[in-house]
C-alpha cells in the first residue's frame, strides 16, 4: 500500500487464497494507505486485522481508502468473517457506494473500525428468508454517510441477531440508524 496504486487484486487474491483454509489477513502498519478502485468479496472464516489498533476510531492507523463504485466490502451467505482495527473511507465522486454490505453472516465480528463519507450506507445489513445475519459490533464507528447502519429483514421466518457495544452511528446526512422489519410489518 503506497498511497496510488490500485491495492483491491493484493487483497482480493489473499481473500481467496484463504476460501477452503479460513485465516487472517494482517495489515501492518507501513500500509497506512491502500487504495481500493474494486470491492471485495468476502469469504467465510476470513478475518482482517490491521496493526496498531486504537479504541479512537478516527486515528485507526491502517487506512482502506476506496475509490470504486457500488459496496466496498460484501459479505453474503458466510459464516465467521470480520475486520478490526481498520478505518475504511469513500474517496471517491461514485453515488452509490457502500461500505459494508452484509447479506447472510452467521458468526461476524467487527471491532474497532471506522467507517466514513460513503454516498449510500455505511453498513447495510439485509437479511430475507434463508440470509440469517449473527454480528457482533465493538466500538464501530459509521460517520458522514447518507445512512449510518441500514439493517432489514425481509423473510418470513428470519431471526438476526446483532450486538452493538460502545458503536456510534452519528452526523450522517438522511438518518443514523434505519430498521426495518418488512416480513412482520413492523
Amino acid at each position: 500500500c503506497d498511497g496510488s496504486t490500485d491495492d483491491s487484486p493484493a487483497f482480493q487474491r489473499a481473500l481467496d487464497a484463504l476460501r477452503t483454509t479460513g485465516g487472517t489477513i494482517f495489515v501492518p502498519l507501513s500500509a497506512t494507505r491502500c487504495i481500493f478502485l474494486t470491492g471485495l468479496t468476502w469469504r467465510s472464516d476470513v478475518h482482517m486485522i490491521g496493526e496498531g489498533g486504537s479504541r479512537h476510531t478516527n486515528s485507526l492507523p491502517v487506512r482502506l481508502e476506496y475509490r470504486g463504485s457500488g459496496a466496498f466490502i460484501t459479505i453474503t451467505g458466510l459464516r465467521n468473517a470480520g475486520l478490526r482495527n481498520l478505518l475504511l473511507i469513500d474517496n471517491s465522486s461514485a453515488t452509490n457506494t457502500i461500505g459494508i454490505s452484509i447479506s447472510g453472516l452467521n458468526g461476524g465480528l467487527f471491532e474497532n473500525v471506522g467507517i466514513q463519507n460513503f454516498a449510500q450506507q455505511c453498513i447495510r445489513l439485509y437479511s430475507g428468508t434463508s440470509s440469517a445475519i449473527y454480528t457482533t459490533w465493538t466500538n464501530v464507528q459509521a460517520t458522514g454517510c447518507d445512512v449510518g447502519l441500514d439493517m432489514k429483514a425481509s423473510g418470513a421466518f428470519v431471526t438476526n441477531t446483532n450486538t452493538f457495544t460502545n458503536s456510534q452511528f452519528a452526523n450522517n446526512t438522511t438518518i443514523n440508524c434505519k430498521i426495518q422489519d418488512q416480513a412482520n410489518d413492523n
